[in-house]
């Protein structure tokens, strides 16, 4: 019986450490378990930043798809403008030539010396010759040059005192004849144009283009002409 008693006694002991055992296992195969999760959630959440950057990278190369394309189309229009702005400068200097041989001699040589003495002497207040501060329909053209006369090359300045600067130094340096329109001294007042003609027949100045601080000098050259 002493025997039967240790045997038992023995295998209990053998149960209770194999529970111990078993119960051990259970709670790292619980470790284990949890662990594999967290790294399993880890390679989700790196899969999915890996996703996630693809496309980030994905739409930076369209954009920078779309940059080129726009510069590359912003350098055929620079091209392009820089072609039209050569293409005009050549048409200005053109009309220049032809508006030099078209204007009587000593009027050229005084419009040169203007520009060249507002430049030197850095005088204010000086717009240009008349013919350069506006436009028309080409169709007009004859008409508001016969209107116009020479007076297309008087030289439109703010006012007379800036005229006096100018015609001072060109007595001094002979520098051609100039006559000019002062702004000041000009009426910006519209004259009462006759009503019975119909609405074929308009001021000569209504087809004119200009900037309306010029609008004095315009109706004292055309202000009293009217045109079909």
């Amino acid at each position: 019986l002493s025997e039967l008693e240790k045997a038992h006694i023995k295998s209990a002991k053998q149960a209770k450490l194999l529970e111990e055992q078993v119960l051990q296992l259970q709670e790292d195969l619980g470790e284990e378990a949890s662990s594999l999760k967290d790294r399993t959630d880890a390679v989700q959440q790196r899969k999915q930043h890996i996703e996630n950057t693809a496309q980030e990278v994905l739409k930076l190369k369209q954009k920078r798809d779309k940059l080129t394309d726009e510069r590359k189309e912003l350098w055929r229009a620079d091209a392009e403008a820089d072609r039209d702005l050569e293409k005009h400068k050549a048409e200005l200097s053109r009309c220049e030539r032809q508006l030099e041989l078209a204007m009587p001699r000593d009027i050229n040589r005084g419009l040169m010396f203007v520009r060249k003495v507002v430049k030197q002497r850095n005088i204010k207040g000086v717009h240009g010759a008349l013919i350069e501060l506006f436009s028309c329909n080409s169709r007009f053209s004859t008409a508001v040059e016969v209107t116009a006369g020479n007076s297309l090359f008087h030289v439109v300045v703010d006012s007379d005192e800036v005229a006096s600067q100018i015609i001072k130094h060109l007595n001094e340096e002979k520098g051609g004849r100039v006559s000019f329109l002062p702004l000041n001294r000009l009426s910006s007042k519209v004259p009462d144009y006759p009503k019975d003609y119909g609405t074929d027949v308009l001021p000569m100045i209504n087809k004119l283009k200009f900037d309306e601080k010029f609008k004095p000098a315009m109706l004292q050259v055309f202000g009293k002409t009217l045109i079909g």
